[in-house]
């Protein structure tokens, strides 16, 4: 596969900002390879599409849009659904485990939300 993907730790848990309980995550992974087209989508705020080389045979082909870009709303279901299994994994946990009693509740996707 031609992709690597780094973890970032980034967002206001990692960078100490954090003003209240620790109630959310952000998530942000890098995505290399060769041939990648970039679209800035939002001029001026860093915002780009992403545009796999035609023919490439990675695991991301399976979160394309139609225009062949992509699918950020893909993406984030696919993550969901991981995320939706990891808690569904950790109610599970054995009494001796240090995750058991921990509670963690995925909220509902928001208005206006991919």
């Amino acid at each position: 596969d031609i992709f690597q993907f780094q973890k970032l730790n980034s967002g206001s848990y990692f960078e100490n900002l954090k003003v209240d309980t620790t109630n959310e995550f952000d998530f942000m992974f890098c995505i290399y390879g060769h041939g990648l087209e970039v679209e800035e989508t939002e001029p001026g705020i860093g915002m780009v599409a992403v545009k796999l080389p035609t023919g490439n045979k990675c695991s991301l082909r399976n979160y394309i849009s139609p225009a062949g870009f992509l699918s950020p709303k893909k993406l984030l279901n696919r993550f969901r659904d991981l995320v939706e299994r990891a808690i569904c994994t950790l109610k599970k946990a054995k009494e001796d485990s240090p995750f058991k009693g921990l509670e963690v509740k995925l909220q509902d996707q928001k208005d206006g939300c991919p």
